[in-house]
């Protein structure tokens, strides 16, 4: 994928994310992925990832655990941002 297709993905998604939740464009939407199996439903997505070869994992975790997933993910972040700080001085 090439940066100005991203670029392009990356505008097409923020106007997407701009417009008002009851706009008839997404109340289409909402009809088709708020389903499991149906027109473009939840399924095809998955299914057409899974043909791309990526993995889509859903879990339902307590928030106990969450809290505990964000706090070891912002350790790593604070870890690599602190190691690249360290290599650009």
């Amino acid at each position: 994928m090439t940066d100005d297709h991203r670029a392009r993905l990356l505008r097409a998604a923020v106007g997407f994310a701009l417009l008002r939740a009851d706009e008839p464009e997404l109340r289409l939407l909402h009809r088709c992925f708020n389903a499991w199996r149906g027109i473009g439903g939840i399924g095809d997505v998955v299914a057409g990832m899974a043909r791309r070869e990526y993995d889509l994992e859903l879990r339902r975790r307590s928030r106990t655990a969450r809290k505990r997933e964000l706090r070891e993910l912002l350790r790593r972040a604070e870890e690599l941002l602190g190691a690249r700080a360290e290599a650009v001085s």
